[in-house]
């Protein structure tokens, strides 16, 4: 049996911080939380012991996606990172051949096991609006009806979990249904949808919205001085939706971080990183080719040949710190937006998301300055897995 006793930790529970707190965790699983214990096994004295992170929106290289021994660093890296669970999402694969390159990464994920973190795929294309496909190559985008998102769902194997889908693209809601019928999550993003397009896709089952505030209309005005109902409008209003947010001060401005987090709460926004080489890997001026699109690291966020944003260099222990200091809110409501908010967008939360028995005993460390423990992150995941 395998057992590791933390102790004097300041640990992040659903109901509060426990100062000096103790968190004792028997085969991999948390089996006591508590406010104060005696000596254990890992004294963290002065850190934040916080549930593993949730990032249902990375990206893997190429190279990543075709190699398990690529993919297994990159998953080691995000979990010395502390985050617990995620999913690997499409980038710009050209349609002709996504669903061989799903297959692949399908083939990879296999071979690595759920124990290195990765939760599934996130299908963020290729069903993306041409007026709003952002980062996603021409060559990269197709219908619902030009390509179905059976063909692909097969070709994820057994870890398809989430698909962004344009609800204005033909076969949309259709394949918004077939989603909903399987179990997955699905968001709306990439996407110029009128009001009632936006409206017949949350009807049909779409739970979240696609990385709010960015490669999408925050305004348009259906007559001269009235305002429409955009996608990021709608995000705000409706309670059904979970709003994923790029929080790095550089794709939303802070105070419209602010202003998502008054609408909606920490249970309505998922913090993501929308990130390329687990985030911290990607240099200052460095080149990456994604699928068919290529961009450049420029002051810390991927741009496009046109300078259009396309990524991001984010941690999501660093997106932790940016909504606390954004918003003002707690480090314990930023921390459910980065854990609890969205595993249960992904039907994960029985397992991750929060420091209570029962659930996964993976972490992350933040020192007293909200900065991420690497080596202590490390330690503690390898201790109890």
């Amino acid at each position: 049996m395998a057992r590791l006793r933390i102790y004097k930790a300041r640990v992040v529970t659903p109901e509060g911080i426990l100062p000096g707190g103790g968190v004792e965790c028997v085969d991999g699983r948390i089996a006591r939380v508590v406010a104060s214990c005696p000596p254990g096994d890992l004294d963290l004295e002065s850190c934040y012991l916080l549930p593993g992170l949730v990032d249902v929106h990375t990206h893997p290289s190429d190279e990543d996606g075709s190699s398990p021994d690529r993919l297994a660093a990159l998953c080691d890296d995000l979990r010395g990172q502390g985050v617990a669970g995620f999913l690997f999402a499409t980038g710009s694969i050209a349609v002709e051949v996504l669903p061989d390159w799903l297959r692949q990464l399908a083939r990879s994920l296999d071979a690595l096991g759920p124990a290195r973190g990765c939760l599934g795929i996130h299908l963020e294309g290729p069903y993306a609006a041409p007026a709003g496909r952002g980062g996603f190559h021409s060559g990269a985008i197709a219908t619902p009806q030009d390509l179905s998102v059976e063909q692909l769902l097969n070709a994820c194997g057994s870890w398809p979990r989430y698909v962004n889908i344009a609800p204005e693209l033909p076969g949309a809601l259709e394949a918004i249904r077939t989603c909903r019928q399987r179990g997955l999550a699905v968001s709306i993003g990439h996407t110029r949808a009128s009001r009632d397009q936006l409206l017949a896709a949350v009807q049909a089952g779409a739970t979240a919205v696609c990385h709010t505030f960015n490669a999408t209309e925050i305004q348009r005005f259906k007559e001269p001085g009235v305002l429409d109902v955009t996608l990021d409008l709608l995000g705000l209003a409706s309670e059904s939706l979970v709003c994923e947010l790029i929080c790095d001060g550089i794709h939303v401005d802070p105070l419209l971080v602010k202003l998502l987090y008054r609408a909606k709460g920490a249970a309505g926004v998922a913090l993501i990183t929308d990130s390329i080489l687990g985030g911290r890997h990607a240099q200052e001026g460095q080149r990456i080719k994604a699928g068919l699109s290529s961009y450049c690291v420029v002051n810390g966020a991927g741009r496009n040949p046109d300078g259009g944003l396309c990524g991001s260099t984010l941690t999501l222990a660093h997106a932790v710190a940016a909504f606390c200091e954004f918003t003002g809110c707690s480090l314990q409501e930023a921390v459910r937006a980065a854990s609890w908010t969205p595993a249960r967008l992904i039907h994960q939360d029985l397992d991750y998301g929060s420091i209570q028995p029962g659930r996964r005993a993976v972490f992350c460390v933040l020192d007293d300055r909200l900065r991420v423990r690497e080596d202590l992150c490390r330690l503690v995941n390898q201790e109890v897995a």
